[in-house]
């Protein structure tokens, strides 16, 4: 099972008609939707609040077939929006359900699932405390050890971030990252620098191998979805229960991966 530890904001987007309408814009809500697209059911991990906002998202999921833990979707807290106008917008976050859910609530909600084999984090999701901390505490912990796959595309501001990013690059088997964000993981064991039409592929910071990805937007969700799915279809997290200290999906599988990469658009 891959198990997202996400982040879900709704936002809503001003038409040209002068109307609001919801969508769901969050880059961790759009991976696990395009891993059902390409044949994998995820589950997503992030809090809610009982609001009519929490119950867009769940509707969502069910609708998608995306897994999740109905006591995380009744938090008392508000659930994430942001408001859209053009390129100017309101964000709330940071005292969201979203983001200050804690880490008895998220080991609850993991205790229901044994067979997590892959977990996958973001950005978003790490710039935030106490929901970030939580998050490294769980994958760090889990037994037995799941894939641990980072994706560190765009950087934010705050301490927090700057932690939390340094403590998953050295507990992640691989990282994805941007030209914004490579300093971050140049202690990744391996890692993904995406960039327009090509990604490098990194050991310790030091390229190793160049590939075209034709069509690829660096920070573009559907290339972390179709990795995962592909080591999934592979049988690569079948790891049968034995604790394993560190996956390595080798540099010619990934390479073969990437060059393959269909978006599904």
């Amino acid at each position: 099972m891959i198990t997202v530890f996400g982040d879900a904001v709704v936002s809503f987007v001003l038409d040209e008609d002068g109307r609001y309408h919801k969508e769901i814009r969050s880059y961790s809500y759009n991976l696990a939707r395009a891993l059902r697209k390409y044949g994998v059911y995820p589950t997503f991990i992030c809090g809610l609040g009982k609001d009519f906002i929490g119950s867009f998202v769940v509707e969502d999921m069910v609708e998608q077939e995306i897994m999740f833990d109905p006591d995380l979707c009744i938090l008392d807290a508000n659930s994430a929006i942001s408001v859209e106008e053009g390129k100017a917008g309101v964000r709330f976050y940071s005292t969201t359900a979203m983001s200050c859910v804690d880490e008895e609530k998220l080991t609850d909600a993991l205790s229901a699932h044994s067979n997590i084999k892959c977990i996958h984090m973001s950005s978003f999701s790490l710039s935030f405390n106490p929901v970030g901390s939580s998050y490294l505490d769980l994958a760090s912990f889990l037994s037995p050890r799941p894939f641990i796959f980072t994706d560190l595309i765009e950087a934010f501001d705050g301490p927090a971030f700057a932690r939390h990013s340094s403590e998953a690059v050295a507990i992640s088997d691989l990282v994805r990252c941007t030209e914004k964000t490579s300093g971050y993981a140049e202690d990744a064991r391996l890692a993904i620098l995406s960039r327009n039409g090509a990604a490098d592929i990194l050991k310790k910071g030091e390229v190793v191998e160049t590939v075209a990805v034709p069509g690829l937007r660096e920070d573009d969700f559907l290339l972390s979805a179709f990795i995962l799915s592909s080591l999934e279809r592979e049988g690569f997290f079948q790891d049968d229960g034995v604790l394993i200290e560190v996956f390595d999906p080798g540099i010619e599988r990934l390479s073969r991966i990437l060059s393959s990469f269909d978006d599904g658009r």
